[in-house]
Formats: C-alpha cells, sequence, structure tokens
C-alpha cells in the first residue's frame, strides 16, 4: 500500500501529538515528520516533499500563512495543505477563496479522520497548483489587512472588507460607513485612506465618494429623472442609496465587469 507522507506543524506539542496520533490511526497515512514552527516546518517540508502538510496558523515567528508563502521560492513542492486553525472569520474566508481546505481545533477527533478521507477520495483527480493557491491566499489576505483609521477620540482599527463606502462630509472631515450602519468620522483626507484600500475592490463614484463594490446588492434607474441610477448597498438601508453620475455609470460597469464581482441586469 502506498502510504502518503504527511508532516503535522503546531507550536503546541500536545496539539502535534494529538494530530500525529489520530493521523496514524489512518493505515494510509504516514507521519514523516513534525515541526514547531515555521522556520522549522519549511526546512521539513524540504527535505521530506510531503503529499499533506497539516499546518497550523497561529504560531510564533513564522504562521502557518506566513510558511505558505515561503513556499513559492520551492516551486518543486507540490504538497496539498490543510490549515488547522482556531475559528477566525477572515482567516477562514481567505482559506476557502484560496481552495485550501481546513479543520477547526474544537473538535480534532471529528473533522481530522473527516479530512483525511476526503483527501484520499480527491488526491488521484486533484489538479489545483499550490502556486495559484499561494496567490489567491496572499490577495485575500492582502484585502483583509487590518488598517489605522485615527478619528477625533481614538485610531480604530478597520478591515477593507467591512468598509461598505466613505464619503466627505465637509472640508477636513469625512465619513466611513461600515456593515451595518456603523460609522467613523475622521479627518485624514479620502486621498490618503484610498491608498490604504485595495485597489480592486474600491471604485470612485465622484469626487467625494468611495464605495466598496463587495458591498452593491442593487442598481436601479430611478423613477422621476431618465438615466438617474443609483446603488443600494448591503445591510443598508434604502435611504442611503447612492446616486451615480451619468458619465461614471459606464466606467462602474467595467470596474464590476473587469473584476467579476457581479452580473448587471439593466
Amino acid at each position: 500500500m502506498i502510504k502518503y507522507k504527511t508532516i503535522v506543524i503546531d507550536d503546541i506539542p500536545e496539539n502535534v501529538e494529538q494530530i500525529s496520533r489520530l493521523t496514524k490511526q489512518d493505515e494510509r497515512f504516514e507521519v514523516v515528520a513534525t515541526a514547531c514552527n515555521g522556520a522549522d516546518g519549511l526546512k521539513k517540508i524540504a527535505a521530506h516533499n510531503p503529499d499533506l502538510v497539516l499546518l497550523d496558523i497561529e504560531m510564533p515567528g513564522m504562521g502557518g500563512f506566513d510558511l505558505v508563502m515561503a513556499l513559492k521560492d520551492y516551486p518543486a513542492f507540490n504538497p496539498i495543505i490543510i490549515f488547522v486553525t482556531v475559528y477566525d472569520e477572515y482567516a477562514i474566508q481567505a482559506i476557502r477563496l484560496s481552495a485550501f481546505d481546513y479543520i477547526l481545533k474544537t473538535n480534532l477527533d471529528e473533522y481530522l479522520p473527516q479530512a483525511l478521507s476526503k483527501f484520499a477520495l480527491e488526491k488521484a483527480g486533484r489538479n489545483l497548483l499550490l502556486g495559484q493557491q499561494i496567490e489567491t491566499l496572499s490577495n485575500s489576505l492582502e484585502r483583509n489587512k487590518q488598517i489605522i483609521i485615527s478619528s477625533q477620540n481614538s485610531d480604530v482599527f478597520v478591515r477593507p472588507a467591512d468598509i461598505i463606502y466613505l464619503t466627505i462630509i465637509k472640508r477636513g472631515l469625512n465619513k466611513i460607513v461600515l456593515k451595518h450602519g456603523e460609522q467613523i468620522q475622521t479627518s485624514l483626507q479620502l486621498n490618503s485612506i484610498e491608498k490604504l484600500l485595495p485597489e480592486v475592490d474600491f471604485f470612485r463614484l465622484d469626487k467625494r465618494t468611495l464605495i466598496n463594490v463587495k458591498h452593491i446588492s442593487e442598481i436601479k434607474k430611478g423613477k422621476s429623472i431618465s438615466g438617474r441610477r443609483y446603488i443600494y448597498m448591503k445591510t443598508l438601508p434604502e435611504s442611503e442609496k447612492l446616486l451615480i453620475p451619468v458619465r461614471k455609470h459606464k466606467a462602474l460597469m467595467d470596474f464590476i465587469d473587469t473584476h467579476q464581482m457581479l452580473k448587471y441586469i439593466p
């Protein structure tokens, strides 16, 4: 029987022991090495060229995501990576978008055997290349990196993915509207904030307003004046609809089409 070479990487020895024990219970898998940090794990991967890596995300120094990014320098290796993690909404979103698998540490006795069986069933027909997955993961993590917005009373940590739109209230004061209507007011210039945001997600609607196209729910024609169209944003009331300048409509549609965010039906 051909066994799948497996490496377990986690900074907590008890986790390494548990993951290794559960993996060895499936006779199709052989744990050829373990590591307690990302740097050592990278060396073990280079030494053993494994079929499967069971990888923790949160580790001091080189974390799991850092290790995966470092694998770009080892194109000869193409292991399947399964992240083993505690629940983190943004980390899991990034993992899903990049087609990596993950299991939660909350119930390894149940989740890990299931993941191993899925791996064995899909291994032969799997055609994903690690390099492509890494590129997608990198882009997703970049989009969800927190930025710091200085308000009058504090510095607020914000994920760009949570921003619905930004607009100028008056000279020297801007408003950032987040999911579900939360707001931040800041004296930071709109141009300065724009430089911190992912270019593929944010569109300059006019001189005063910048929108996150991923939060668009609908674009509707106005009833009263011909040619007017309005943007309706997810989680916001209809009263907060945004007018699309006539000259910007085609540019917005082209932007959306280029980045394949959504389909628009006129």
